[in-house]
């Protein structure tokens, strides 16, 4: 049998998943981080941060903070996609 605490383990959302002893990073919601994930995953190949803002309906300021957390997890990666003039724009998918 499995429990909770090591599932949470096996599913990589140790950081995220409310426990007795750990509390989220400041400003992370579980609710808001299991939507990112789902969307990251479902989405073929990898997502703006204004992508996955208009896909989610959240701002693209928290699209972008949940993937960089995600990405400093291990679970996310993010590559750099490079414009005409402008700044490189981070890009993040879901790692399997």
């Amino acid at each position: 049998m499995v429990d909770a605490s090591s599932s949470d383990t096996i599913h990589g959302c140790e950081w995220r998943c409310p426990t007795p002893t750990a509390t989220n990073p400041k400003g992370l919601n579980v609710e808001i981080a299991d939507l990112v994930e789902r969307t990251l995953r479902d989405a073929d190949g990898t997502l703006s941060a204004a992508e996955s803002a208009a896909a989610t309906g959240i701002s693209r300021v928290s699209a972008r903070r949940y993937p960089e957390r995600f990405h400093t997890t291990g679970t996310a990666d993010v590559s750099l996609r490079y414009g005409a003039a402008r700044r490189p724009e981070r890009r993040y998918g879901w790692r399997d």
